[in-house]
Order: C-alpha cells, then sequence, then structure tokens
C-alpha cells in the first residue's frame, strides 16, 4: 500500500515537472535563493538545531513571501519568454539555411542534379496517369481471359456432354408415350430469337446442376411424374421464376405434379429434346 502510493506520487511529480511552467518556475527559485539551498546542505558541525531554525527563519519572512513568489513567477514568465522566443529565431535561421540558401547554393555549384519544381509535378503527373493506364488494362486483361476461359469450359463441357448422348443409345419412349405424343404434337415453334435469348440462361443452370439433372426434371413435367420438392425446390424456383414451368397439383409430403409453359416447351425443344 505504501509503495503503491510512493510510485503514484512520484509519478505526479515527474508529470509536474514536464509542465514548462512549473519547472522553469523551479529553476528560477534555485537561482534566486541559491544560498539558501547550499546552506541547507552544508551547515557546518558546531550548528546546533536552534541555529538552523533561527538562520532558515532569517531567510524565509511571512511578509516577504507573497513578494517572493510575485518576483519567481515574474522570472519565469520572461525566462520562458525569451526561451521560446530564442528557440523561434533559431529555427527561423535554420530554415532560411535548409529551405532558401541551401538551394540556391546547389543551384550555383551542382545544377545538374537540381530541375525547377514544375517539371518535377508535371512529371510526376505524367507519371500517375501512365500508371492508371496501365492498371486499367491489365485489369481489362485479366478480365477477358477469365471469360475466355470460362467460355472454353463451357464449350468442353457442352462438346462431352453431346459426345455422350451421341454414343448413348436413344430412350424408347414405352412407359407414357400419350403425353410425349402430346407434348410434340402441342410443341410451339421456335425462333433463333428465342434460343439466342436463352443460351446464357442454359449455359449457367446446366452448370450449376448438370445438363442431365435438368433434362430429368424437365421430363418428370412432360411425363407428368410427381416431383420431391423438397430435394430439388433450388431447380424448381429457378425453373419457375423464370417461367419455364408452373405448378400443376400439389401432392402430399411436397411431392408435386409440374407442366411446361408454352416459353418452357420452346427451350426444352431447342436445348433438350435429343
Amino acid at each position: 500500500m505504501i509503495l503503491s502510493w510512493l510510485t503514484s506520487a512520484g509519478n505526479n511529480i515527474v508529470e509536474k515537472t514536464k509542465n514548462p511552467f512549473l519547472g522553469t518556475f523551479t529553476l528560477v527559485w534555485l537561482a534566486r535563493n541559491w544560498e539558501l539551498v547550499f546552506a541547507l546542505f552544508n551547515f557546518d558541525e558546531n550548528y546546533t538545531l536552534e541555529k538552523k531554525i533561527e538562520f532558515l527563519s532569517e531567510r524565509i519572512q511571512y511578509d516577504t513571501f507573497w513578494t517572493e513568489v510575485g518576483y519567481n513567477i515574474l522570472w519565469t514568465f520572461i525566462v520562458l519568454i525569451l526561451t521560446y522566443l530564442l528557440i523561434n529565431i533559431a529555427r527561423v535561421i535554420s530554415n532560411l539555411f535548409e529551405k532558401r540558401l541551401t538551394p540556391i547554393i546547389y543551384k550555383w555549384t551542382d545544377y545538374k542534379s537540381l530541375v525547377p519544381k514544375s517539371e518535377y509535378q508535371g512529371a510526376l503527373t505524367r507519371m500517375n496517369e501512365l500508371q492508371e493506364r496501365l492498371d486499367k488494362e491489365v485489369q481489362e486483361k485479366i478480365r477477358l481471359q477469365n471469360e475466355r476461359d470460362k467460355l472454353e469450359e463451357d464449350f468442353q463441357k457442352l462438346k462431352i456432354e453431346g459426345s455422350n448422348l451421341e454414343d448413348s443409345p436413344k430412350m424408347v419412349e414405352t412407359e407414357k408415350p400419350k403425353s410425349r405424343q402430346l407434348f410434340k404434337d402441342n410443341l410451339p415453334e421456335s425462333s433463333p430469337l428465342e434460343k439466342d435469348s436463352n443460351i446464357d440462361f442454359f449455359k449457367n443452370i446446366t452448370n450449376e446442376y448438370s445438363f442431365d439433372h435438368v433434362k430429368k426434371i424437365l421430363d418428370s413435367t412432360i411425363d407428368e411424374d410427381e416431383i420431391d420438392y423438397g430435394e430439388e425446390y433450388e431447380l424448381i424456383d429457378t425453373l419457375l421464376e423464370k417461367g419455364f414451368i408452373v405448378v400443376k397439383s400439389y401432392g402430399s409430403n411436397e411431392n408435386n405434379k409440374y407442366l411446361l409453359t408454352s416459353e418452357g416447351k420452346v427451350f426444352y425443344s431447342l436445348y433438350f429434346d435429343i
């Protein structure tokens, strides 16, 4: 407890001495009362306690205490003003030589190593502009390369899926030929415009769910099979949002039946009716 109190008091004293006024005031008081301070540590051995007290009482009088404090404060402000004035005069001299005279001397003695500020700023501006253009071109090149890689990847997937479909035997429509034939009889006519408008959607949805998976769901809508919405909700919601399928009837345990819309039939005939 005592140690912590002493530590706190010591830290407080250190913080106070860092104050310019208090530190200067202490120095002024010591300078004006150096005899008293010197005497406190250098009394003769024959000086008794009474003589020491008498000596100190003669030099510390109550009626002159506030006068002494006032003089110390006055001298403290004078010393502070002179100190900061001299510091700023020294700074003016230092800046004058460093900022004014030194560049002139360099210009006279080593003019090749110096350039006007306007030329330097102009070169710096041009360099920043070139750097910005370079960064934009690099970003654009990266974007184009990513798009190219994505298109090549899509092309390879379509190529592999197409070769797999060519090698596999045609499915025999024996389970529900009636619904299949009805679908083919009512198939809307497609156009190149409609095909182009849905090619991006075809690529995205087959990349995310695979070609066979999407075809299986669409075939189920044609054959009027029940589909487990709980397992296929993401793909079904995508097709519903696109407007390619609609709900025909709700079954138990989320096993619903869905129908292709006219747009869905065109989409199916263009990309999945193989």
